[in-house]
């Protein structure tokens, strides 16, 4: 296995494995009751843009030529202080729980040392338990709560 920096042509060619872990994850961490593979199709081009703008930071598991696992983070500002959003950290069904997303988090440390942002943030589903403890055993700390009301 090998942990390598994504580029457009890896992101076209990785198309239909990119959606289905964008869709296995939206169904797995959202109550949503809507389509959840449109939804991930939408964030697949959502990505693209932010691939073609050069704000993206997409790394990607490849175990021979099969994309494993990847991560999309980009930079952005919070109380006028430069920081990275994690945006999406997938790994494929039969691949976790083997340290591909820790290996993913250590890669991206190691591309952002030295750099003027060096908060990694995220938002989590509250009620996904495994999610939260995984962050937490890799350093992560809770900073701010999001809360809704539904009307």
């Amino acid at each position: 296995m090998v942990i390598k920096k994504l580029d457009r042509k890896d992101i076209v060619e990785q198309e239909k494995s990119i959606v289905d872990f964008l869709k296995d994850t939206y169904g797995e961490n959202f109550h949503l009751d809507i389509d959840i593979r449109g939804l991930a199709v939408q964030k697949y081009e959502e990505l693209k843009e932010y691939c073609e703008d050069g704000s993206a930071i997409l790394l990607g598991t490849l175990d021979g030529e099969e994309l494993i696992g990847f991560l999309w983070a980009y930079k952005r500002e919070v109380l006028g202080r430069p920081r990275i959003h994690l945006a999406q950290i997938c790994v494929g069904k039969d691949y976790r729980q083997k340290g591909i997303g820790s290996q993913l988090l250590r890669k991206l440390e190691g591309i952002l040392e030295g750099e003027a942002a060096n908060v990694i943030e995220l938002m989590a589903t509250y009620d996904n338990e495994p999610l939260i403890r995984f962050y937490q055993e890799n350093g992560f700390e809770m900073e701010r709560v999001l809360m809704v009301k539904k009307s």
